[in-house]
């Protein structure tokens, strides 16, 4: 049975044929993808809290996070944003799962404001729960393998994640469960979800977008929307989809007055945080931005221009809320140990690998000849060829040929593995 990899990140997990795909060619390991390219730690929370029962069957579940935290939301929110961390590290913990959180590599690091709070912060908590850390930053990476100042190259990325699955298995295998659990005492948090969201919108139409990374349901607000059986929380964040070409924005009012006002940005399905919680009471409302939106300011992690001079009604996919009560987990007779960064060698030979693959890119000819010595390694070694054609698929990750042989291998081994 293949031991199950839950991955709930942002950018740097969503990146086509990037980590998570040279993480998928272990044949052990079934990997699912939770990720949401440029979203806040609210993102995380919200997705433990809607997937639960499903993370409740994960062998391992791998968080990351805090590239997004030092590039953009802790700046914005400040030290306010640090106990939302703590609350989602807190709320993974009743998961009673191991865990790893990792946090990619940034070129610039050294000159972000937080980059050094945030490492610190995170890798006190993973400690403090008992978590796995794998700090990229660790490490010195040469400028060559980055794609931008947050994200390595993808065949860089695809090699890494190739190279952990051994690293991550080698965790579930010998990872030793607490003898007791944590149970969550009192959640703070409230999900409106689609079917929260319908209920107050009866008349609206749930539609669905589906990408590579599953399904999202939203819903267009055609009316002001109250939320007075929600009185008492703050709204935090919010998930929504904008169609491409289109301004969509939306106002939050109370008595007739309007508390805020913003841009929904970006295209397709999106997380983001307001600049600050918004308090929720018998009569607030979240509705349509009425007249000119040139001058009304995008959410905190876009800086874009207007496309319509009027906005579209919101399509909403979940808010998240939260009251002021504390987050409170039970863990009589827990013992939490104190996990290093794993296996420090194993990462070190993986990073010092990294030259000598990528410091001079193969020729055309010279990647057609580990293809070719791939073909001729199927008759006799399937498990062989699958490992030469990963390395073919490193430096041609849109070879066509090349991914149609992997997924055959692939299908191949797992089709022997169930005869045996």
């Amino acid at each position: 049975m293949k031991n199950k990899v839950y991955v709930i990140g942002t950018s740097n997990s969503v990146i086509r044929n990037g980590w998570i795909e040279g993480l998928k060619t272990n044949k052990d390991l079934e990997v699912v993808n939770l990720s949401r390219g440029g979203s806040p730690v609210f993102m995380h929370i919200a997705t433990v809290m809607l997937k639960r029962n499903e993370l409740e069957n994960a062998d391992l579940i791998i968080l990351d996070h805090a590239v997004n935290d030092i590039n953009c939301y802790m700046p914005a929110l400040r030290d306010r944003y640090l106990s939302y961390i703590d609350d989602l590290m807190a709320l993974v913990s009743t998961l009673n799962k191991p865990v790893i959180n990792m946090i990619f590599p940034i070129l610039t690091l050294k000159k972000k404001s937080y980059g050094a709070q945030i490492r610190e912060y995170v890798g006190r908590l993973c400690k403090q729960y008992g978590y796995y850390l794998l700090d990229f930053n660790r490490y010195t990476l040469n400028q060559k393998y980055y794609m931008d100042d947050l994200h390595l190259r993808r065949e860089v990325a695809f090699f890494l994640g190739m190279e952990l699955t051994h690293l991550f298995s080698d965790i579930v295998k010998n990872d030793i469960p607490n003898q007791s659990k944590v149970k969550l005492e009192q959640c703070p948090y409230e999900v409106l979800d689609i079917q929260g969201l319908k209920q107050l919108n009866n008349s609206n139409k749930v539609k669905e977008f589906k990408n590579s990374l599953g399904s999202f349901p939203h819903i267009q607000l055609r009316e002001n929307m109250r939320l007075s059986n929600y009185s008492g929380y703050s709204i935090l964040g919010l998930a929504y989809f904008n169609e491409p070409g289109k301004t969509y924005a939306f106002q939050i009012g109370s008595n007739h007055e309007t508390v805020a006002r913003y841009r929904a940005c970006g295209e397709k399905y999106m997380v983001e945080a307001l600049p600050e919680p918004i308090l929720i009471d018998g009569n607030t409302t979240i509705g349509k931005v009425q007249g000119s939106v040139k001058e009304i300011p995008c959410l905190l992690n876009y800086d874009e221009s207007v496309r319509t001079d009027t906005a579209s009604w919101i399509n909403l996919s979940f808010l998240l809320l939260r009251d002021n009560s504390d987050l409170l987990i039970k863990s009589e007779g827990y013992s939490r140990r104190s996990r290093p960064v794993p296996t420090l060698e194993r990462v070190n030979k993986i990073i010092n690998t990294l030259p000598f693959l990528f410091d001079g890119m193969l020729t055309t000819e010279e990647v057609d000849t580990i293809r070719d010595a791939a073909l001729i390694a199927e008759k006799q070694n399937i498990n062989l060829a699958l490992k030469v054609m990963n390395i073919a698929y490193r430096f041609r990750p849109k070879g066509v040929m090349i991914k149609r042989k992997i997924n055959a291998y692939i299908e191949k081994m797992d089709k022997s593995k169930h005869k045996s």
